[in-house]
């Protein structure tokens, strides 16, 4: 069974897919296959109902979408998931790498108001250049700034 919900120091974290628009040179995708304890290369990316399921069967709580890829690539899902914790009165944070706009080609961050709490996005760089040298975009040296951008969005 694939793991889309797992705990770490007492917080649900929520794994959507192995997907990613970057490739880092730090990124854990690189070298393994999870974190000690829980493998996190799925199968099958899950549906809503099958992150909520496992979340109801870790006892619910805040979470953080951090899995094996970026989260905002199931966006649909994400919300879907978020909504359903901010429901029940849980905390929702989402680790990114801040290029979800670029990859839907539009602002999504309107979207993520009222489901996400924070969001922590890698900003991992002061240039362009260094970015692309150490996260290797797929979408070239014009990802730094569609991250600055969004970080831009976001605290609006």
């Amino acid at each position: 069974m694939d793991t889309y919900v797992y705990q770490v120091g007492g917080k649900n974290y929520i794994n959507l897919t192995n997907r990613c628009n970057n490739a880092c040179d730090f990124c854990i995708r690189q070298n393994k296959v999870g974190i000690p304890g829980f493998s996190l290369w799925l199968e099958k990316e899950p549906e809503a109902g099958e992150v909520i399921a496992q979340l109801d069967a870790a006892g619910r709580g805040d979470v953080v979408f951090c899995g094996y890829g970026e989260p905002t690539l199931r966006l649909d899902v994400l919300k879907e998931v978020a909504a359903y914790v901010k429901s029940y009165g849980g905390k929702v944070r989402v680790n990114t790498n801040g290029l979800a706009n670029r990859e839907y080609g539009r602002d999504v961050v309107p979207e993520l108001k009222g489901r996400i709490d924070t969001l922590s996005i890698s900003l991992n760089a002061v240039t362009a250049a260094e970015y692309t040298a150490l996260c290797h975009p797929a979408q070239g040296e014009a990802a730094y700034q569609a991250m600055l951008d969004f970080a831009r969005e976001a605290t609006r």
